[in-house]
């Protein structure tokens, strides 16, 4: 499965993208972007399975919630 990571902080998603195991779980991280907007333009050209989003990313002006 095809795994997009979107924060808006840049630590928290390399941290993220380093701590786990994803092929361990039959994972691939695809890409990781820094907020809503990206990730919806980055989903019109990769497939993706699976986002893990930050729920709050008040500078961007669209919080996690409300991608889906």
């Amino acid at each position: 499965m095809n795994v997009l990571i979107v924060d808006d902080d840049k630590l928290a998603r390399k941290g993220l993208i380093a701590v786990i195991d994803w092929e361990q779980y039959g994972l691939c991280v695809v890409g990781d972007v820094q907020n809503g907007k990206k990730a919806l333009e980055f989903l019109e050209n990769h497939p993706v399975d699976l986002v893990f989003t930050d729920i709050d990313m008040p500078a961007i002006g669209m919080r996690g919630r409300n991608m889906a």
